[in-house]
């Protein structure tokens, strides 16, 4: 597999011939000219006169003196990545001006398909995706992961975790599967947690800071958001915040909420009063702002 960063390698078409030439024992070769010779590409790095039984790549003579490889051969499966949209060769070929992917005209598209890896909905660690309809009950290609417990996230709903095997494999077999799949994301799941430093709040007779204080409410303000567990402190019972209405479709995703949340805390009374908002789902939690509401009571003695 090659792996290309945006136009490292694209470069090499700028201001030289739109296409490499084959190599032939020509009057003079020029520094940026391009030559194909045995399905490698190569830029000319100095001015000379070639001669026979020179030509590039040829271990017998120093040829890496006034030629340098610019591409050899691509592959089907080979991968570049150019303006940040990924590519894969699905046909092999020697690299052109004309065949180079992008999203303009040109020929492109027999070489080359175009992928993108969607930047909202990748919520899991060393984790792979899949954005391209397939019907089934088996996706590979986590090898990296076997053995491993995984999180999915299946055209935008969340499916119960499985191990991934010692192939890696995972199975759609469960009853709340899906068999056709237009998005898929899997991986190592993570915990984000906030939790904001203990209330405090000046009061006619002193602080409140040696006072037990209770939070019965909070509002959270969320923005483009797909879950959310709640919590009186960080070793507390969470409760998950139900997202999905009725109204909702039960195999389809529920669109991300934006807006303000009421929830009602089930706490307790404590000096360090606070609370803990969590997210363990393969989905986007961002929490623009939180207003609790508390009660505070008397000195503790």
């Amino acid at each position: 597999m090659i792996v290309v960063d945006d136009d490292e390698y694209w470069d090499f078409v700028v201001g030289v011939r739109e296409d490499p030439i084959l190599w032939v024992k020509q009057d003079k070769y020029y520094v940026g000219d391009l030559v194909s010779w045995l399905g490698t590409t190569y830029r000319c790095k100095s001015e000379h006169y070639p001669a026979t039984g020179q030509p590039p790549g040829v271990s017998s003579w120093a040829w890496n003196v006034r030629w340098e490889v610019v591409q050899g051969f691509y592959h089907v499966g080979d991968q570049v990545s150019r303006h940040k949209w990924n590519y894969t060769c699905i046909a092999d070929h020697v690299p052109s001006e004309e065949n180079r992917p992008s999203d303009g005209t040109g020929s492109w598209g027999s070489f080359w398909e175009k992928e993108v890896i969607l930047p909202n909905n990748f919520y899991v660690d060393s984790g792979v995706s899949h954005h391209k309809t397939f019907t089934g009950t088996m996706f590979d290609g986590l090898d990296h992961l076997k053995g491993e417990t995984v999180h999915i996230l299946a055209n935008g709903c969340v499916l119960q975790p499985r191990t991934v095997d010692g192939q890696g494999r995972i199975f759609f077999n469960q009853p709340d599967d899906p068999q056709t799949f237009t998005s898929l994301v899997a991986g190592l799941p993570y915990e984000s947690v906030l939790e904001p430093m203990a209330l405090e709040a000046g009061m006619e007779n002193g602080t409140s800071v040696a006072r037990e204080k209770r939070i019965h409410e909070v509002v959270i303000y969320f923005h483009e958001s797909g879950g959310c567990k709640v919590a009186d402190r960080k070793t507390g019972a969470y409760e998950a915040l139900p997202f999905r209405t009725a109204d909702m479709i039960a195999d389809q995703a529920a669109p991300l909420f934006t807006g303000p949340y009421v929830h009602t805390l089930e706490s307790r009374h404590d000096m360090e009063a606070s609370f803990v908002l969590k997210q363990d789902l393969p989905l986007p939690m961002t929490v623009l702002a939180v207003v609790p509401k508390w009660n505070i009571y008397g000195d503790q003695g």
